[in-house]
């Protein structure tokens, strides 16, 4: 279990000071930029204790009167690490934590001209006390548990899953290319995409990508965590002037009055840059800025345009969206690829017929039979962050097994797949028909693709596994041998066709191993505390996690170039 430094581990000498009361002692301006140069830099080692000791290290060394914190934190690991814990000394959640404190209580005292060690102080001791405000807000979240490790991490990754890791803009490119053709495409959607792209300030959808793209590699390969916009662009600068907050004007000292703490940082999400200077900007948050390539990006296309005229609320259009677009678009696009096709092989889209139901896309591969069902949900805000296992289960359950709609129930996901099930086994399908002697050897695999990462948290795939094993028992299907349902990634769709296209693993040689990976662990019986410890994690894990040797991202470097290229409007130059 992960453990963090508290106040009270470096201070127990200390009363614990209200955060506000020390934020005032320091300006916001000096505060709010190391902090975010401090998320800069443990950003991409949220998992590497030796680098973010390297890190920590180097920021306590310049506190020359308080010479034994390096003693206090060595007693505090050894502490650790007799109690099976794991020392963490950074996150992004808690940072920003602290970059939302520090942007709610704005003060006017003005920057530094140069370091000061007495504003480092403080910001050491603040990242201290988010630390312990937020070890007290976990307990209490597990200890409603009762003791339950499934519900454990379900609630606590639940909470912090966004902020973990490097979000992938390669992938947020290719999806925002492919939404923008869709637009283009569309006569009657063509409007609402020019009426972005001027209130964006852009020529066309290429330069939108191009500007946040750039920027974002160039944060990477610059020694400097900021960026600059050339004198004289205009345009340029109403850009990035859309996605900031202007130290320059008062917005700031407003903020209270608007917004309060949000474990969805809204504010932080909606800006997630700094303008400091007429055409100097520096990011918040990294995860943030990338997900207005695309994630973000479908929240402001529908607060900025009149397509709210069409679709009143957001989540009528992001349902338009998974019907219209993402199936279609995407899934059918991606998983395109990830087969190679021999003699006894069949593949059909799920919109190619429509007087039966057999799923988002039908692969038979040999006796090998695959059943994809296609899901564009997300997961409420609200209901992530709510720390109630039961709610967030009953959540995934809506979204990935049935709902209610009017009094009436709506088959999703797993429901769909085993009504599919019942056709295979009465004979198939008259564009596949099982013969008897098939169904003998026959293997099915039935997939729930989806687009929210939440639904690879560990212990989403085992409890909808177990909605399926018990549906499935309480109303056998005399079918040939069917595997446990699988959630995959649609990313993890995008990364086998990489393979499949560049001659390595197909999805079919994935999935192979994949099961016989899975088999192994929920057969395994842990003979000691040790082996039980490890085994009770994996017993959980998503398919990602489980095949994530097998499938690197984008084994195939050129092509991935290639659609990069094409997606940024470089292809002809």
């Amino acid at each position: 279990m992960a453990v963090y430094p508290k106040f009270e581990d470096f201070f127990p000498e200390q009363t614990r000071p209200q955060i506000s009361d020390l934020l005032a002692t320091a300006s916001s301006r000096d505060l709010l930029k190391a902090t975010a140069f401090l998320n800069a830099q443990v950003h991409l080692k949220q998992r590497n204790l030796a680098a973010q000791e390297k890190i920590f290290y180097k920021w306590i060394r310049v506190f020359d009167e308080f010479p034994d914190l390096n003693e206090r934190y060595t007693s505090f690991k050894h502490q650790v690490h007799a109690s099976n814990g794991q020392v963490v000394l950074f996150t992004a959640h808690q940072l920003l934590q602290l970059t939302e404190q520090i942007l709610l209580n704005f003060n006017d005292l003005p920057p530094k001209d140069s370091h000061d060690v007495a504003d480092e102080w403080v910001q050491f001791k603040l990242w201290l006390l988010i630390n312990s405000a937020g070890d007290e807000a976990v307990q209490e979240a597990l200890g409603q548990q009762d003791g339950d490790i499934a519900d454990m991490m379900l609630v606590n990754e639940a909470d912090h899953y966004e902020f973990t890791g490097r979000k992938d803009f390669a992938y947020q490119t290719m999806l925002a290319h492919a939404f923008f053709e869709y637009l283009s495409e569309n006569n009657d959607l063509q409007p609402y995409l020019l009426e972005f792209t001027t209130k964006k300030h852009v020529a066309d959808y290429a330069e939108y990508l191009r500007h946040l793209v750039g920027t974002y590699a160039g944060i990477f390969t610059a020694e400097s965590f900021d960026f600059s916009v050339k004198e004289g662009s205009e345009a340029d600068i109403a850009f990035f002037d859309s996605f900031a907050y202007d130290l320059s004007m008062d917005q700031l000292k407003d903020l209270s009055a608007t917004y309060s703490p949000d474990p969805d940082f809204k504010l932080i999400r909606t800006k997630p840059l700094i303008k400091e200077g007429p055409r100097q900007y520096y990011p918040l948050f990294h995860n943030f800025y990338v997900d207005k390539i695309y994630q973000g990006l479908l929240f402001d296309f529908y607060q900025l345009t009149s397509i709210q005229d069409k679709f009143k609320r957001f989540d009528n259009f992001l349902q338009h969206l998974g019907q219209e677009f993402a199936e279609t678009n995407l899934f059918y696009r991606f998983l395109e690829g990830c087969f190679r096709p021999k003699s006894q092989f069949v593949a059909v889209p799920g919109n190619r017929y429509s007087d039966s139901e057999y799923s988002d896309y039908y692969v038979r591969d040999g006796n090998r039979l695959f059943l994809f069902e296609f899901k564009n949900s997300i997961i409420a805000a609200g209901v992530k962050h709510s720390a109630d296992a039961t709610q967030i289960k009953e959540a995934v359950l809506k979204k990935l097994v049935a709902s209610t709609n009017d009094g009436k129930q709506q088959k999703k996901g797993i429901s769909q797949l085993l009504s599919v099930l019942k056709t295979v086994a009465n004979g198939g399908f008259n564009f596949d028909p099982i013969s008897p002697e098939l169904a003998k050897s026959l293997q099915i695999y039935p997939i729930i693709v989806h687009t929210d990462d939440f639904f690879s948290l560990s212990s989403v795939q085992f409890i909808v596994n177990e909605e399926f094993r018990k549906k499935f028992n309480d109303d056998p299907i005399s079918a040939p041998y069917v595997h446990d349902v699988t959630l995959m990634h649609l990313k993890d769709i995008l990364s086998i066709q990489f393979l499949a296209r560049s001659g390595h693993l197909t999805i079919k040689e994935v999935m192979h191993q994949y099961k016989a990976r899975y088999r192994i662990i929920n057969q395994f019986v842990p003979q000691t505390p040790e082996q039980y410890q490890r085994h009770v994690f994996k017993k959980y894990e998503d398919f990602r996690s489980t095949v994530q040797d097998l499938i690197p991202e984008y084994v195939d470097q050129e092509a991935l170039m290639t659609r990069l290229t094409e997606a940024l409007g470089l292809a002809s130059s």
